[in-house]
């Protein structure tokens, strides 16, 4: 059983014991099944739509970078001559490399 299919159950059985303490008929057990099943669709549905929005890509760094610039008033040369280096070291760093980089700077 999967952690969502284990909250979804946990959930059931309380609302099981609050609402229908006096037993459920076979319709109501089919409404909370399939209701179970319609809250785990749209959370699988959100999560894989989440994962997709996140994944990491050289744009979206680069965009941070701008962003970042900008809040500190950067004049356009700097932040062109940063979004360069930047994007040439895309071709020669790799991930890990630039994470080890960033966790080893006094920054």
């Amino acid at each position: 059983m999967s952690n969502i299919d284990y909250t979804i159950l946990e959930n059931r059985i309380r609302l099981e014991k609050k609402h229908f303490p006096d037993g459920m008929t076979s319709d109501m057990i089919q409404l909370l099944d399939t209701v179970g099943t319609m809250i785990k669709d749209a959370y699988l549905a959100g999560l894989q739509e989440g994962q997709a929005e996140q994944e990491w890509n050289n744009q979206s760094c680069l965009g941070y970078a701008i962003l970042a610039a900008e809040k500190m008033k950067w004049d356009e040369t700097l932040t062109k001559e940063l979004v360069r280096a930047m994007y040439r070291s895309f071709d020669f760093v790799t991930l890990n490399e630039a994470a080890d980089a960033y966790r080893g700077s006094i920054y």
